[in-house]
């Protein structure tokens, strides 16, 4: 008996263990996938290429209030400098 909920409690900690692992290369191929995108629009935006509108969003605001909901929507209004640069830290990979 013992030795069945030792042999239960070894297998569900692999399984555990396997599903952090896919956890953690999901994130990091989803993080790497984002850099490169971020580069690719940060590239075409230095070179002049014409930028798309970004997607138009359906935001809930019927919990903001007036203030904030009058703010967010100044803030679509702006039009936001290009980035300057890429600041590459190689220690930090």
């Amino acid at each position: 008996m013992a030795m069945r909920i030792v042999r239960f409690g070894e297998r569900a900690l692999i399984g555990v263990g396997l599903a952090l692992c896919l956890a953690w290369t999901g994130a990091r191929l989803h993080g790497e996938i984002g850099r490169r995108a971020s580069l690719r629009e940060f590239e075409q935006a230095r070179s002049g290429a014409a930028t798309k509108a970004p997607p138009a969003r359906v935001v809930d605001d019927s919990l903001w209030s007036k203030k904030r909901v009058l703010a967010y929507r100044e803030s679509l209004r702006k039009e936001f400098p290009a980035p300057l640069a890429v600041l590459r830290i190689p220690k930090a990979k």
